[in-house]
């Protein structure tokens, strides 16, 4: 199998799985999912700073996921913890999804993983502590 090819099969076909879905439909049902998103505002305060360069940053570096949704960047809220951080192994899983869109990510990490015990999703396990099995299943 192709390089390209191991790339394409660790994200689920979308396309396949839902024909009567539009794109629209499918990314609204991914940003509301597991608590929906916050805007770059909200994000901002919590991490106590100011100026969209800061969150650019996190985000081209792959330390913070965001999606753009019409005219504006989306940041799933399940990836902030009580403590002002990131979720433990998100930026690790991210920098191994790439080049794939953010959406891709997006859709990966909520998305059931044959790849993980019991087939959890990637984000499902990251919340139990397993980002080592994540980042593996991430690299396959």
């Amino acid at each position: 199998m192709l390089a390209e090819d191991r790339q394409k099969s660790r994200l689920p076909n979308t396309s396949s799985n839902r024909p009567q879905q539009t794109l629209q439909e499918f990314q609204w049902e991914l940003i509301t999912a597991e608590g929906g998103c916050w805007e770059a505002d909200r994000v901002m305060q919590y991490f106590g700073v100011t100026g969209f360069q800061h969150l650019d940053a996190m985000r081209e570096q792959g330390r913070l996921l965001g999606v753009w949704w019409e005219d504006r960047y989306l940041y799933p809220a399940w990836q902030f913890t009580e403590n002002r951080k990131v979720l433990a192994g998100l930026p690790e899983v991210l920098r191994c999804l790439n080049p794939f869109s953010s959406w891709d990510k997006l859709s990966y990490l909520l998305s059931p993983n044959y790849s993980l015990d019991d087939q959890n999703s990637p984000l499902s396990e990251l919340r139990r502590g397993n980002i080592e099995d994540v980042v593996i299943a991430a690299t396959e």
